[in-house]
């Protein structure tokens, strides 16, 4: 409560002060000035203005609101002494008042809304006069010779004869529908700003080129109208600045403006045309010129740039330009340029990072160079780069000394400059201790790919100084002049050498080092530390000189190199990777899961990849699983989905959590980057609620009906088959199976057999060239047989990758499975393959895997019921049943090949298990001709791996047990080879069915390759 009191009291002692702080006369005189024109409020808010009385209380400023029709004659201001500026919002003046002199000696007069209509003589000596109350007249510039500056908003003409060389104005805001003649006047203005009228005349505009005083020229908006050009500024001597904020009519000549001495241009067009031909309508600018803006017109394209190249700041936006941004010369003097709201496209390359540069809310992609990705973190420069399409526009990026170094300091008379790379552009951002003065850093360019910035600091200077960066948090140490590197300590760890001291550099291509004659490959340095690298295994032996070279200044330490007579040692390789056993080499083989990015991450660093992915619908999008290896080293990982920059909602050893836009059904393109590998492969992340099945199952002829949900056919019971065609005859030949000991299976039915087998696996670069390739004919190993199932095995690559094959038949009749949660049945007769592949030994986490498959068929009289009757041959795809991505990608489900009324159903799974999750499978006919047809499945990169295609042998309805006269031909010849190869990304399972018929054989051998691959036991 009582602080409550004193705070009251301080308030009303202030505002008493506020009163009674005008000088009693001057107190007296308001007051009667107040009750003159009726405004209460004068008397409290005068000395309330800044500068509105002296110190003393005596008056200096008026700002009069009259709420009558009281006239205010000079006899009412002559008790305020010291009076020199009146602001008149609504006041009425006798008609002598403007043209009287005396006391009070008034130097600045001001009216917004007053009975003053017209000038009509001599105005009295002002330095400014503004009034805005004069009705459409003409204005005789003779009458202003007294006004320094003189500024109306009233549209008026203008009378410039008469004037005399002793005519003080100097300045002039005027609304004008022309521009006057000055030839014959000897007016000395140098600002002019104009305010176009309605009625604007265009050839006035000539007439600026009279004003040979004429420092500065504005044209101000007023109405939405479009004037001309002034091309005539050419001819203005002393003009230093040009100034529009209006529209501008096309120009209808290229404008050279190099004559002229103009050092700052800006022009704001208002969504104008003014350009030539759609392009920048000035052929030169001044060489004086040091600002140039074009802002709000409409260009094609970004003008040629080195027009521009003396000035300092360019302005080229909000144009509708397009295009992509050239390079930069390193040359120029220019180095702030602002590009914002146009439509470039394209990337900005590094020879931008000298300047200040602004592009946002254009359409820029690509990466952004370090120069300004590792400065995202600070608005100044996140703003300038906003509203594009960058692939790492990241505002938590994170940057190394790798990235940004400080290469030298160069002090002089109390100042220091930092050189190095990528410093910024933010001076503000830097830190240095000694502190130093006044505002700190200032962004400079010296051309090339270096920064410069410059400080005052404090004039005690010791050797070295600490800089630190805020964004991003890095510190340096840096020497204040040219000192010797000090060498205090030298290791030697193998072929890798560790220099101990001071006075190094961060730029390491600025340090040299040898030993005695042998050179040490510089791998990173900073102020106190260098580490190098011999030639290994390391052959001398024995004292040397080490001499390390600083930017031409030499330190040398005495070092005893020891001889590297060994491999490496199983601890060298990370554990994870085996030392190969050379003793020239000692270099680490490491697993495949990891890998080696320089000689100080041996092993270490995870040899990441994607294999499968979770999926949503894709009209909405969410938040979807990335499965595969990335192990627990996640270093400046970087996401990019569909050319978009995803962030990572969560991250382990096997999965990425990630939430994406709703998209398209189909392939899509992830760009993974971890610890500075980059992995590149294709996820299927949307699917739609409804499938389709093979031929709808016939269901116009009332064969079948299309399980929506699952994308199967379910048959009406006279008919059977993927697609419901076939119509069931109890009495039709049964088919039957038979799996031989190498791996080959047949399916027979009377006088048809078609032979199934596995013939070559290949794996391929990135380039589709083949790497390797193993061949599996004939070299199956059978591992168990049982009634109905048969598997077998082979081991590959030294006893490391292990291939697994299992033939289950369905003798005793229709068998349903569920395999990757698609349901569905094989027919009597009929038999499922499933192919893995454990631990396949990839050369390259990009590299993919093929299989191929051939097929012959030869025919022959398999027993005495040879129906040539029913003698044909047919090969069909089936479009995809409940598999949209095979829609898109013209891929396939199912095959089929029909020969004397029998027909082989191949069916391809449309899912694989990937790790044990589901994932997508496409499969593809690649070729197809009289002699072999070739399919390809695309399986994604996978440490496990799992498919199951399976075949069925069912008779066709038109089938005919014994023949009619006439139907015998034995002179009918086909011969139909076909080939089927299956393309596996990464560690991959595939499994392909092909088909070969060959001359008269009624045997079909098919070869299918399916492969898998599981982690080590």
């Amino acid at each position: 409560m009582r602080l409550k009191s004193i705070f009251i009291s301080l308030l009303l002692i202030i505002l008493n002060y506020l009163v009674i702080c005008i000088k009693q006369p001057d107190y007296d005189c308001i007051q009667l000035l107040a009750n003159n024109i009726g405004d209460n409020n004068l008397t409290s808010s005068v000395c309330s203005s800044n500068g509105g009385c002296t110190s003393d209380g005596s008056i200096l400023k008026l700002t009069i609101d009259a709420k009558n029709g009281y006239i205010i004659s000079r006899s009412d201001l002559k008790c305020f002494p010291l009076l020199t500026s009146i602001t008149g919002l609504n006041i009425n003046l006798n008609s002598t008042f403007l043209y009287e002199t005396g006391t009070p000696n008034i130097s600045e007069i001001k009216i917004t809304n007053s009975n003053i209509q017209r000038i009509d003589d001599i105005v009295t000596p002002l330095s400014n006069f503004v009034i805005n109350s004069l009705s459409y007249s003409k204005v005789k510039l003779l009458y202003l010779k007294n006004v320094v500056r003189f500024e109306t908003g009233s549209l008026i003409s203008i009378d410039a004869l008469d004037i005399q060389s002793t005519s003080k104005l100097s300045q002039m805001i005027l609304t004008l529908n022309d521009i006057p003649d000055f030839s014959n006047s000897n007016l000395s203005l140098t600002k002019l700003e104009i305010y176009p009228g309605p009625s604007f005349n265009d050839s006035s505009m000539s007439n600026i080129k009279t004003i040979k005083s004429l420092n500065q020229f504005y044209i101000r908006k007023l109405n939405d109208i479009e004037i001309e050009f002034p091309y005539n500024i050419v001819d203005v001597p002393n003009l230093n600045l040009f100034f529009v904020n209006n529209k501008i009519k096309p120009s209808n000549k290229l404008i050279d403006l190099s004559k002229t001495n103009i050092t700052n241009i800006y022009l704001y067009l208002n969504g104008s045309n003014f350009n030539y031909n759609g392009e920048m309508p000035f052929s030169a600018v001044p060489k004086t010129i040091s600002t140039f803006t074009y802002s709000g017109g409409n260009l094609t394209n970004l003008p040629d740039l080195k027009i521009f190249s003396n000035s300092s700041v360019l302005t080229i936006a909000n144009s509708n330009i397009g295009g992509t941004i050239p390079k930069k010369v390193s040359n120029w003097i220019l180095n702030n340029f602002n590009f914002n709201g146009n439509s470039l496209t394209g990337s900005i390359d590094e020879t931008w990072c000298t300047s200040l540069l602004s592009v946002s809310n254009n359409l820029l992609s690509g990466m952004l160079p370090k120069c300004f990705y590792c400065y995202l973190g600070d608005p100044i420069i996140s703003n300038r780069l906003s509203n594009n399409g960058f692939d790492n526009f990241n505002k938590s990026s994170i940057c190394s000394y790798d990235d940004i170094y400080i290469s030298r300091a160069v002090v002089s008379t109390g100042s220091i400059g930092l050189i190095g790379k990528n410093l910024g552009f933010n001076g503000l951002n830097i830190k240095c201790s000694p502190e130093t003065q006044n505002s700190g850093f200032t962004f400079l360019s010296n051309g090339g790919f270096l920064s410069q910035f410059k400080a005052a600091i404090i004039l005690n200077v010791t050797k070295k100084v600490e800089i630190s960066f805020n964004i991003p948090q890095l510190n340096f140490t840096i020497s204040t002049g040219n000192y010797i590197p000090m060498i205090s300590g030298v290791f030697q760890s193998k072929n890798n050498i560790q220099i101990n001291g001071e006075f190094f550099s961060y730029d390491k291509s600025s340090i040299n080092v040898t030993i005695g004659g042998t050179i040490c490959n510089v791998s990173k340095s900073t102020f106190f530390n260098i580490q190098c690298n011999i030639e290994f295994p390391v052959m001398i032996d024995g004292d040397f000189t080490l001499q390390v070279n600083a930017s031409g200044l030499l330190g040398t330490f005495p070092i005893n190199i020891k001889k590297t007579v060994s491999a490496c040692l199983p601890y060298d390789c990370f554990i994870i990777g085996t030392c190969q056993d050379d003793d020239t080499s000692g270099s680490c083989v490491c697993d495949y899961k990891y890998t080696t990015i320089d000689p100080n991450n041996i092993c270490s660093i995870p040899n990441h990849y994607i294999s499968s992915s979770t999926q949503v619908l894709s009209t909405f999008g969410g938040t979807i699983e990335l499965n595969g290896w990335f192990g627990n080293v996640y270093s400046l990982n970087q996401l990019i989905i569909n050319g978009r920059m995803v962030s990572i909602n969560k991250i382990n050893s096997t999965t990425l959590e990630v939430t994406i836009e709703k998209g398209e059904i189909g392939p899509v393109n992830v760009n993974y980057t971890q610890n500075g590998l980059i992995w590149t492969g294709l996820i299927y992340p949307y699917y739609n609620t409804i499938k389709s099945c093979p031929s709808n199952c016939y269901a116009e002829l009332n064969q079948g009906k299309c399980n929506t949900v699952t994308g199967n056919c379910e048959c009406n019971s006279n008919f059977t088959g993927f697609d419901c065609k076939l119509q069931i005859n109890k009495d039709d030949p049964s088919s039957e199976t038979n799996v031989i000991n190498n791996g080959s299976t047949i399916i027979t039915n009377q006088d048809i057999q078609f032979l199934i087998s596995i013939d070559n696996i290949q794996e391929i670069d990135f380039n589709n060239n083949m790497v390797d390739l193993f061949n599996l004919t004939n070299n199956w190993i059978l591992n168990n047989k049982s009634d109905s199932i048969t598997t077998f095995k082979q081991i590959l690559m030294n006893n490391i990758t292990q291939l697994s094959l299992t033939i289950e038949e369905v003798n005793k009749s229709d068998k349903t499975f569920n395999f990757a949660n698609n349901i569905f049945t094989i027919s009597k007769g009929g038999f499922k393959i499933s192919i893995s592949i454990t631990d396949w030994v990839f050369k390259s986490n990009l590299n993919t895997l093929q299989i191929q498959i051939s097929t012959d068929l030869t025919t022959e009289i398999i027993n005495n019921n040879n129906n040539n009757c029913n003698q044909d041959i047919q090969i069909e795809s089936l479009s995809s049943n409940n598999d949209d991505y095979n829609k898109i990608l013209n891929g396939i489900n199912y095959l089929k090949v029909s020969k004397n009324g029998k027909t082989l159903y191949g069916r391809f799974q449309d899912k694989i298990l990937s790790d044990g999750r589901e994932n997508i499978i496409i499969t593809k006919i690649s070729s197809q001709d009289d002699k072999s047809v070739k399919v390809i499945l695309n399986l994604p990169h996978c440490t496990q791996c799992l498919i199951d295609p399976d075949f069925s042998l069912l008779v066709n309805p038109n089938f005919q047990s014994s023949c009619k006269d006439g139907d015998n031909d034995n002179s009918r010849k086909w011969v139909i080879p076909v080939a089927v190869v299956i393309s596996v990304v990464g560690a991959a399972t595939l499994i392909i069915v092909g088909f070969i018929i060959y001359k008269r054989s009624t045997i079909l051998k098919v070869q299918v390759h399916k492969l898998k691959r599981f982690n080590k036991n």
